[in-house]
C-alpha cells in the first residue's frame, strides 16, 4: 500500500508594521521633524547674526573741520576736514619725542566705510599707516562729533590723533 505523504505549502504573513525603506516609525518620525526644525532655527540664526554691509560715508553731522592733538611718538597738533565720503585732509606741526626734530603730518583722502577710514600718509617725510573712525554726537558720552586714529610707521614709532569739531 502507499500512502501519500501530505504535503502543505507555508504560508507567508504579511508584517502589521512596515520596516525599512518602505516607512518609519512614529518615534523616528518625530525625531527626524525635531532635527530638521532645530537646523532650521538655527541655520536662520547664523544668517542674521551676519553683520550688515557697511555703508559708505560717516555718521551725520561729521562733515566740518576738526581740530586735532598728536600724542606718543609724534606729539603737536593740527586740524582735519571731514566730508561726506572721505576724511579728505589731516594736517599738524609735530615734535619728534625722542630727537627734538619737528615737521609735518600730512594725510589726504582716506574714504570713510560706515565712519571708519584706513590710509596712509607721512610723518616728517616717513611713510605712515593710519587707521581711525569719525563718530556722531549722541549727547550722552559724546558731546560733540570728534576724529580718533592712530598712526605708525614701519619701524614702529607712532601715536594717537584726538579731535573734535
Amino acid at each position: 500500500m502507499i500512502s501519500f505523504i501530505k504535503f502543505s505549502y507555508p504560508t507567508l504573513k504579511m508584517p502589521t508594521q512596515r520596516v525599512g525603506n518602505f516607512g518609519t516609525s512614529a518615534d523616528t518620525r518625530v525625531k527626524n521633524r525635531r532635527f530638521f526644525i532645530l537646523f532650521c532655527a538655527l541655520s536662520l540664526l547664523c544668517v542674521c547674526a551676519l553683520p550688515a554691509p557697511a555703508k559708505p560715508g560717516g555718521p551725520p553731522g561729521t562733515n566740518g573741520s576738526y581740530t586735532l592733538i598728536f600724542a606718543g611718538q609724534f606729539t603737536g597738533d593740527g586740524h582735519a576736514a571731514v566730508g561726506a565720503n572721505s576724511v579728505a585732509v589731516i594736517q599738524g606741526n609735530v615734535t619728534d619725542a625722542t630727537t627734538g626734530a619737528t615737521g609735518k603730518f600730512k594725510a589726504n583722502n582716506l574714504a570713510l566705510d560706515d565712519g571708519h577710514f584706513t590710509g596712509t600718509g607721512t610723518v616728517m617725510g616717513i611713510p605712515v599707516t593710519i587707521t581711525g573712525r569719525v563718530e556722531a554726537a549722541d549727547g550722552k558720552t559724546i558731546l560733540v562729533p570728534r576724529i580718533i586714529c592712530t598712526f605708525s610707521t614701519a619701524a614702529g614709532a607712532g601715536g594717537r590723533i584726538v579731535g573734535e569739531k
